[in-house]
């Protein structure tokens, strides 16, 4: 079975003109600041995705129905940072 690549730029179609719908997002930062004489010390938990949203990640050939497909994941994205102050 011989393919083509067909570009975003054929037939008069431009990449990037589609948009996908909005979707919210949650995020959340908790913060804890000690404070000394010559620093400050600071911890902080962030949480991206806290509603595990599901988003678009990118478009797919599948070579079985010759459509494309798109595939959404869900990532939840712990960080955890200390940091010094002066």
């Amino acid at each position: 079975m011989n393919q083509d690549i067909v570009f975003g730029e054929t037939n008069n179609e431009l990449s990037f003109t589609n948009k996908h719908s909005d979707s919210p997002i949650a995020s959340f930062t908790i913060s804890y600041r000690k404070n000394k004489k010559k620093y400050s010390s600071v911890w902080s938990l962030q949480v991206l995705n806290v509603t595990q949203t599901e988003e678009f990640e990118t478009d797919i050939f599948n070579l079985n129905t010759q459509k494309i497909e798109q595939k959404y994941s869900t990532i939840l994205v712990p960080n955890l940072s200390y940091k010094i102050e002066f």
